[in-house]
């Protein structure tokens, strides 16, 4: 499809990004906007510089799907929402609903982003829901729970679906950014 866009004469303009395997795809990215790139053509790739895919949190989408996060979602306010949550018994329905239902984001991919002026986007990463939970050795729901809490429902977790493999990633941004992109 971007190929026939580049061939009837669009600028093309996509989103890539780089995966854990070999070269994460950098030369494959390379190699398809050189070719594309031929005789006037015009396609360009934009790339995340850090992980990124989803943000959730207790104001937004939830890395659960049961009835029990369904009902809390739907109150009308962060301060209601957070007001439930701090309710034990309901606390304690969507920790249990969740470990049944599990996770729809896998928390070894789940980063939290602080509180802070500045987002924490461990790049470290050291920092992913899992680790946290077996550095605790507390379940990753009841951890997510407790973190909800505390921050006043402030924090966001930052959902690496792309981006995750940063080396790759930030190869894919230098290496591809230095091919001439047309101007015409």
């Amino acid at each position: 499809m971007f190929a026939k866009g580049a061939e009837l004469g669009c600028h093309v303009l996509f989103s890539g990004g780089a995966t854990s395997r070999g070269d994460g795809g950098v030369g494959f990215m390379r190699n398809l906007l050189a070719r594309n790139n031929e005789d006037g053509k015009r396609m360009t790739s934009i790339c995340h510089t850090r992980p990124s895919g989803a943000m959730f949190g207790l104001p937004q989408a939830q890395p659960f799907r049961n009835p029990e996060w369904t009902a809390l979602m739907q109150l009308p306010s962060l301060t209601d929402r957070l007001a439930a949550l701090r309710d034990p018994a309901t606390g304690a329905a969507l920790i249990k609903s969740s470990r049944e239902s599990g996770f729809t984001a896998d928390p070894a991919k789940l980063h939290p982003m602080g509180t802070g002026d500045i987002p924490d986007y461990d790049l470290q990463r050291a920092n992913s829901l899992q680790q946290i939970a077996d550095a605790t050795g507390t379940d990753p729901v009841e951890v997510y729970v407790e973190r909800l809490i505390e921050s006043e429902g402030r924090e966001l977790w930052n959902y690496w679906a792309f981006g995750g493999a940063l080396e790759n990633q930030w190869a894919s941004t230098t290496t591809i950014s230095k091919q001439a992109i047309p101007t015409t």
